[in-house]
């Protein structure tokens, strides 16, 4: 099984979703080829303070069952209590309005093109990126921090591997049916940058035991949260996450709540938020 879209399902997507969104927060990331020809465009969604100019960035990849739309609430309740961070949630191929072939390879490709083109050609300099990773999310955050050099990385319910997960949900003999392509448990000792681990002692689909393993890997700086009473989708917002994460990027972050002397609003195209003809024509086949 190359996926597994059982243990991690795509949610039902609808049109409708796209309403609140759409040239305001939703924004299409291009993929080059060598030739600097744009081979695809990587859905994301852009969240950020109204009434503050921003210079620090987030991306967000998303937990099981969810879609970039559905991370939305959550975002932006953070974001709303961060003042100068956005959010930029990524999608993963066959989900909502990305029209690809689910494959693990590009989602984990795909997360270097978004920290690059943030980089090198949006110009914001990589003090100023942290990663986040929930659930299913912690592969390509891993993936990411272990291959480029972030100022931080969050993550919350993460695992080991797929392989050891569906160990844990359905037995040995099983597991061996699961190509094991998202293997965190390897990275960890690559990652150079803090990490803030937040995993509920309550997660029945997958144990804070693997955070206890991963968390052992480290070479680098991290802290860990052990809810009581979290499972894998229930918390208490502002305990459990918000206060952890406030406290994590004031220790990793140069006057994280003040304008330092050389603050410069990080400013996205506004290209990015033109729509490609390919998925607005996917789009005008899902209203039909």
């Amino acid at each position: 099984m190359e996926l597994n879209n059982i243990l991690f399902p795509a949610p039902k997507f609808s049109v409708n979703k796209i309403k609140d969104s759409y040239k305001k927060e939703l924004v299409f990331i291009p993929k080059y080829d060598q030739s600097y020809n744009i081979i695809r465009h990587i859905p994301a969604l852009y969240l950020e303070p109204q009434h503050f100019q921003i210079n620090k960035v987030i991306i967000y990849f998303h937990g099981n069952s969810e879609d970039i739309f559905c991370s939305r609430e959550l975002l932006n309740s953070l974001k709303d209590n961060l003042l100068f961070v956005s959010f930029l949630a990524i999608e993963y191929p066959s989900y909502s309005i990305y029209n690809q072939e689910i494959d693990s390879k590009q989602i984990l490709d795909d997360a270097l093109t978004v920290f690059d083109f943030l980089k090198d050609i949006v110009g914001i300099q990589e003090e100023k990126i942290f990663v986040f990773g929930r659930s299913i999310g912690s592969a390509p955050a891993v993936y990411l921090s272990a291959n480029r050099n972030p100022n931080g990385l969050i993550l919350m319910s993460p695992f080991t591997s797929i392989r050891n997960l569906a160990e844990d949900l359905v037995g040995s003999l099983f597991k061996y049916l699961i190509v094991n392509r998202f293997d965190n448990l390897s990275l960890m000792s690559k990652v150079t940058c803090p990490i803030l681990f937040v995993h509920g002692q309550k997660d029945s689909l997958i144990s804070f035991k693997h955070t206890i393993t991963l968390k052992n890997e480290c070479k680098c700086p991290y802290e860990v949260i052990f809810p009581e009473e979290m499972t894998h989708n229930t918390f208490n917002f502002k305990t459990e996450l918000l206060n952890p994460l406030i406290n994590f990027l004031k220790k990793n972050t140069c006057n994280f709540f003040n304008f330092p002397d050389d603050f410069e609003s990080i400013k996205i195209p506004k290209s990015l938020y033109i729509m490609p003809d390919n998925i607005k024509k996917q789009i005008e086949i899902m209203v039909k």
